[in-house]
């Protein structure tokens, strides 16, 4: 395994963080990042969706203590913060 930098065609990244999850689905087509500590170590529960094949990202905030998000492919993703 090695880290490559890859030029992303749209969409804006998570940034740096700590403490997060992140989910690799549809054969590692889709990698789906959740929560962690960003920017002035603050909390987040921001969702991040990178798309592996077209290099682009998709960015949510969620702003309700619940959320659900479905995407066109019917991927689910359930958050939940107290």
């Amino acid at each position: 395994m090695r880290w490559e930098k890859v030029k992303v065609t749209g969409g804006e990244g998570p940034g740096k963080r700590w403490g997060h999850t992140c989910n690799a689905v549809r054969d590692g087509r889709l990698l789906y990042l959740f929560g962690g500590y960003g920017k002035f170590n603050c909390q987040t529960n921001q969702v991040h969706v990178f798309d592996t094949r077209k290099f682009h990202n998709l960015s949510l905030l969620l702003c309700l203590s619940i959320i659900v998000f479905v995407s066109l492919n019917l991927d689910i993703v359930f958050s939940y913060k107290d």
